[in-house]
């Protein structure tokens, strides 16, 4: 019986096992990320599974290994398979929950001033087409947590104060720039204590931090898997589904 692989150590003996070259230093792997070599034989295997048997692989194959991922995803984030799907990115996980969410005259949609530009777009697109309000909480890094759970709460309370309705907050795990971790399990107990949906941005998400769905509470989130799992970048093949969206 063969023995268990030794681990690699981490670190610079990790870059075996990539494809980056050897004169670069990826330093925002962050936005694009890039995969071991393995992983890029098995997406190979899948591509040619796709070309070679076109239609057994979109009615077949395809749905099959989606429903493994989402199985291995659940347990990866303690939370039933049923509620996981995958779609192409996270903002576009994003944009699919806020246009089917309805909202009526009065509701406001709160964000931070960090949030991510495409999904500030998005939010702001909607107010076109929809009555739905936006709130900014503005702030500047350095900033503690506990003074940002202040301030999100007194925009929700502002809110109410004038009549209208905190409908749903979208915030990030880590903002996008700079990169720095929200206490967004803070924020999502303060949603259900005050009764607003919560979407939780978690590009930055999965694999860098521990995220446990179970017990986190949030109504929504999602997730890249580019970034840390890690997985191949939707950037270079339309076969690819690289992020996972949660929701109740």
């Amino acid at each position: 019986m063969s023995s268990a692989p030794t681990p690699t150590p981490f670190g610079a003996p990790m870059r075996e096992h990539f494809l980056i070259g050897p004169e670069y230093r990826n330093l925002n792997h962050g936005s694009y990320g890039t995969y071991p070599a393995p992983i890029r034989q098995t997406l190979h295997s899948y591509q040619t599974l796709a070309e070679s048997h076109p239609d057994t692989f979109i009615r077949l194959t395809q749905p099959a290994a989606l429903r493994t991922s989402r199985h291995h995803l659940s347990t990866i984030l303690n939370t039933p398979a049923s509620n996981c799907v995958l779609v192409r990115n996270a903002t576009t996980g994003v944009a699919t929950i806020l246009h089917n969410i309805p909202f009526t005259p009065g509701d406001v949609a709160i964000y931070f001033s960090t949030v991510y530009g495409a999904v500030e777009y998005g939010l702001r697109s909607l107010t076109e087409r929809t009555p739905l309000q936006l709130r900014e909480v503005p702030y500047e890094f350095p900033l503690s947590h506990a003074d940002l759970v202040q301030r999100f709460r007194a925009a929700i309370k502002t809110i109410r104060d004038e009549g209208l309705n905190p409908k749903i907050a979208v915030f990030d795990v880590v903002v996008s720039v700079p990169g720095v971790r929200l206490p967004f399990e803070e924020l999502v107990k303060v949603c259900k204590e005050e009764g607003v949906l919560s979407l939780v941005d978690g590009a930055h998400g999965v694999g860098m931090l521990e995220i446990d769905l179970g017990a986190l509470g949030v109504d929504f989130l999602t997730s890249n898997l580019h970034k840390y799992v890690p997985f191949p970048s939707p950037f270079y093949s339309s076969l690819l589904l690289c992020c996972v969206l949660y929701y109740i």
